[in-house]
């Protein structure tokens, strides 16, 4: 077998974390475990490129060869899991794997359980092994799946538009597993004043997203809308702390969201915005009453945008003299700061809909040209219409607040 073009992979995926501030010696390890896994493997067992690998190829390789030929331990196993994970990731959103094998190659990653047992059946056989599988969890049984998603609410009916339908990629849920990584490998210290991510962790962590945001002036966490959102969720899904030296830790829950598959992670980061983080946190502090405002009448924001015509641009003007609705949308996203420059970037961060400004410059003074809206998203905020919070059950129509507020 050639193996120059998966050496070319390997040597792309060494560069690319370098380029994103991974540490070099972690790098480098993570280089030498995909170079040993081809050459003293793949290249043997199933002489293929590693574009060709699925997930009965994982679970022969750290399930079986590894365990009989290197030994090693867990941490091992999960290291190598934690590669592939990343390294597929990566060549899927290059184009180089489809949907179907990601999906396949991803559920195989997480599945750290599986690797586990194997493990202590190869070093430690005994009748009751099966049994050590569920010793931590009160009246399980060995016919039920350990699924790292246990640890978190999903949304059901989100999750499954996620799995069914067409959509655009996301970069959401790739940045925020590059920005849990980081976490797990380098030591944060917040600012003492307002508890913030130093500005040296910012700038690397920005070029280490899918798209750099272009952060204008000093370069602080304030500054960068992804950061900034990226913070509040995992203070809202309990994936860090921060100790009383001011340090950042990532929390096992955050292992755990590392190990959920896409679908799944993209449905929790939509799921917590939309309802659990307080979108003041997410604005400037003197709109924090307006932001407030905002969130408590999101039900008729998604009622709004769940009536735009998919891939058609709707321009947004106060004050348009035509449609109804094209008032109430325009007025409701010029009017709220937080809507505008941060929850319009969470969802096209997530993969609902585009956005277009009328001039680029300060993000204090951006103004909205234009929204377009996908099928995806569309589907999204119907759901999300659908449904009342507590605080809303007794309103009937979710457009009345807005109405109500914006234009009488």
């Amino acid at each position: 077998m050639d193996t120059w073009q998966s050496e070319e992979l390997i040597r792309d995926f060494y560069e690319a974390l370098r380029g994103s501030g991974v540490p070099a010696q972690s790098a480098r390890r993570q280089r030498d475990r995909l170079r040993f896994f081809l050459h003293a493997y793949l290249a043997e067992q199933w002489p293929r490129s590693l574009c060709r690998v699925d997930g009965e190829i994982l679970r022969d390789f750290l399930g079986s060869w590894f365990l009989r030929n290197v030994g090693g331990g867990k941490s091992d196993l999960s290291s190598y899991l934690a590669t592939f994970r990343r390294f597929f990731d990566r060549l899927y959103h290059q184009g180089r794997i489809s949907r179907p094998e990601h999906e396949d190659l991803t559920a195989t990653c997480r599945n750290r359980d599986y690797f586990m047992a194997r493990y202590d059946e190869h070093f430690n056989p005994a009748p009751e092994a099966g049994e050590d599988l569920f010793r931590d969890r009160p009246g399980a049984t060995e016919s039920e799946a350990l699924d790292p998603g246990d640890d978190f609410e999903l949304d059901r009916q989100l999750w499954m538009l996620m799995r069914n339908l067409e959509r655009p990629s996301a970069p959401a849920a790739l940045d925020f597993a590059l920005f849990l990584d980081y976490l797990a490998e380098n030591s944060i210290k917040l600012t003492r004043a307002q508890l913030r991510i130093p500005s040296r962790h910012v700038r690397v962590l920005n070029q280490r997203f899918s798209v750099p945001e272009r952060l204008d002036g000093r370069v602080s966490m304030e500054g960068s809308l992804r950061l900034r959102w990226f913070y509040h969720l995992g203070l809202a899904l309990d994936l860090w702390r921060v100790n009383g030296r001011h340090q950042l830790s990532l929390l096992p829950r955050g292992e755990a969201f590392l190990d959920l598959d896409p679908e799944s992670r993209l449905s929790v980061l939509l799921e917590t915005t939309w309802n659990r983080i307080r979108w003041s946190s997410l604005g400037h502090r003197e709109s924090r009453r307006v932001s407030e405002w905002a969130q408590d009448n999101r039900l008729g924001f998604a009622a709004l945008l769940a009536e735009l015509t998919p891939f058609r641009e709707s321009r947004l003007d106060p004050e348009p003299g035509l449609v109804h609705e094209d008032t109430l949308l325009a007025r409701y996203v010029l009017f709220h700061e937080v809507v505008e420059n941060s929850i319009l970037f969470a969802l096209r961060e997530c993969g609902l809909l585009d956005y277009q400004f009328w001039k680029q410059g300060n993000k204090s003074g951006l103004r909205t040209r234009a929204i377009t809206i996908n099928r995806f998203g569309r589907q999204v905020m119907r759901l999300f219409a659908k449904r009342a919070s507590r605080a809303d059950q007794a309103r009937q129509d979710p457009l009345a607040g807005l109405q109500e507020a914006l234009l009488f």
